[in-house]
């Protein structure tokens, strides 16, 4: 017990040791990007009101898988999330769950765009008002121990949270116009409440808020992942363009502290895979905000 403790005390003297050393927010550099980014948020040329580009898209040859994935997912009835199993820590059910339903809504989402015909709105929806009531978008596996998420102690930035928010925040974009007015605000209240909120706060003060979001300027995968899937919400969703800049001019801080995770030949310290993950992110992310 004295060991595991002294472990915990070295670890967080440790992380607020480092947290001071990185760099504080930049207030003239977000005005810069502010006056950088497009007015109001999300694509337009992206929606499924740009029916060339989307009947464009529907005549390619990998069109039909995408169809065929929306229908399989239709075709069974949505799973659902028990609560009373997240702090199951024995048996991991509730994670993987919450993840296959925000993962659906992507394909339902692009095959609606490419035939506009509403075949699979009503689907959509359903698991949109599904994923806005869910009580945490976190993993349980990463709230653990005291699940502070789930009691709603706290909300802290996972993997799960910030793909969760990546996705939703792309969906209403798409379809907007499409979606029922209450899904959409219940779930821009949702996303401020699990995301935007905690990542802003990381991004002002990080010595303060750094236990929240322990990734932030971290040398691996997590870093990239979880900064392109905030940011690019944010900008598919938030309308004002200073709260936008935030984002980015936060992920500008960060993302040399990933770089900085490869050794002087180019190797990822987390092998091939996690090179192919965390710098596909890390590209994602550039050309997401070169775009907008």
């Amino acid at each position: 017990l004295l060991v595991v403790l002294a472990l915990a005390i070295t670890e967080m003297v440790t992380l607020t040791a480092r947290a001071k050393s990185y760099p504080s927010q930049n207030l003239a550099r977000v005005k810069e990007i502010a006056a950088l980014l497009r007015e109001g948020a999300g694509f337009a040329e992206m929606r499924i009101t740009n029916r060339d580009a989307w009947e464009r898209i529907a005549n390619d040859k990998t069109a039909d898988s995408v169809i065929r994935s929306a229908e399989a997912i239709v075709a069974k009835p949505m799973e659902q999330l028990d609560d009373s199993v997240y702090t199951n820590q024995d048996k991991e059910v509730w994670g993987p769950i919450s993840g296959r339903r925000g993962r659906s809504i992507m394909p339902l989402a692009f095959a609606e765009c490419m035939e506009n015909r509403g075949r699979f709105l009503p689907n959509l929806i359903e698991r949109l008002d599904a994923i806005a009531a869910q009580t945490t978008w976190m993993n349980p596996y990463h709230d653990r121990p005291h699940f502070g998420n789930f009691y709603g102690k706290y909300s802290t930035i996972d993997l799960n949270v910030s793909e969760m928010a990546l996705n939703v925040a792309i969906v209403l974009d798409l379809l907007k116009g499409r979606i029922p007015e209450t899904t959409v605000s219940n779930l821009v209240d949702k996303t401020w409440k699990q995301c935007y909120r905690t990542y802003l706060a990381s991004a002002a003060d990080y010595n303060a808020h750094h236990p929240k979001s322990r990734w932030f300027f971290c040398d691996y995968n997590w870093n990239p992942a979880c900064h392109y899937q905030s940011v690019v919400s944010a900008l598919f969703m938030i309308p004002d363009a200073e709260t936008r800049a935030k984002f980015v001019e936060a992920a500008e801080r960060a993302m040399p502290y990933y770089l900085g995770g490869f050794s002087n030949e180019g190797y990822c310290q987390e092998g091939a895979s996690y090179f192919d993950y965390g710098f596909g992110q890390y590209a994602r992310l550039g050309l997401f905000v070169r775009k907008a």
